[in-house]
């Protein structure tokens, strides 16, 4: 690609990212406004607080921290934290279940790839699944699921959890 049309693509992502945001930002006074006014979109029964006092985001964060700097770029630190949010549920399962959970998301995740790149996925989920059981021990939420996204100032990651 020649650098005027690489200069425009790179323009128009960012001009796309800026209406994301300013939607975003929207939506975000748009609840603000609602809530400051006691429409709480919310049960009595809420809980804002985590166990432990951490936020999920910033234990996955951490959990996976160990292998971020290997990573670069927006999409294979999306696929890290996918094999983090795997190990991490496996863990909480008994041992003969973890391992068909794994063997049964890395297979459909991946259809038709070689055996080699599944054990190397495999390798990866059981050393974060030893990691969750030595370090993370006491937090026994599930990842339900995240998003990350690139604020332009680095990247932000959302963490949905179940509450046990």
């Amino acid at each position: 690609m020649s650098a005027p049309k690489n200069k425009l693509k790179q323009q128009k992502m960012a001009r796309k990212r800026q209406q994301k945001e300013s939607v975003r930002l929207k939506r975000q006074r748009k609840r603000t406004a609602e809530w400051s006014s006691g429409n709480f979109p919310i049960g009595p029964n809420y809980r804002f607080d985590a166990p432990g006092g951490m936020k999920m985001s910033t234990v996955l964060e951490e959990f996976v921290e160990p292998l971020a700097d290997e990573v670069e770029g927006l999409e294979a630190y999306r696929r890290l934290l996918c094999l983090g949010q795997l190990a991490w549920n496996a863990a909480l399962r008994g041992e003969p279940e973890r391992g068909n959970m794994v063997n049964e998301v890395l297979s459909a995740a991946m259809p038709g790839a070689a055996e080699e790149v599944l054990s190397m996925g495999r390798s990866i989920v059981e050393g974060l699944i030893a990691r969750k059981e030595q370090h993370f021990a006491d937090f026994q939420r599930p990842i339900v699921g995240f998003e990350v996204f690139d604020t332009g100032a680095g990247w932000r990651l959302n963490v949905t959890s179940a509450v046990v």
